[in-house]
């Protein structure tokens, strides 16, 4: 399961003012993004250490990972996105 809007905080600095802004306010943003079986392989497949493996291994951990969706997830994952935007107002005389 993705964590959760909150779990998610730890990554956030619990004080975001700074002499140059007011109104300091953090703002998320949540979205899931479900993938298909050959939609993670072929993502999988970009990722450089991935690309990295030799060939034979490469095979088989991919052949690995899609037994393991296709039984085991049914079929697609759940990448969840966290964006996290800052908002503040420009002091007067900054």
């Amino acid at each position: 399961m993705p964590p959760t809007e909150n779990e998610v905080d730890a990554f956030a600095d619990p004080s975001p003012t700074t002499e140059l802004f007011e109104e300091v306010a953090v703002r998320r943003f949540v979205s899931d993004h479900a993938l298909s079986t050959d939609s993670l392989i072929g993502l999988l497949r970009t990722y450089s250490n991935h690309r990295a493996l030799p060939p034979r291994r490469r095979a088989a951990l991919l052949r690995e990972v899609r037994q393991f969706v296709q039984e085991e997830l049914g079929g697609h994952v759940v990448e969840r996105f966290v964006t996290t935007l800052w908002v503040g107002r420009k002091r007067r005389g900054q």
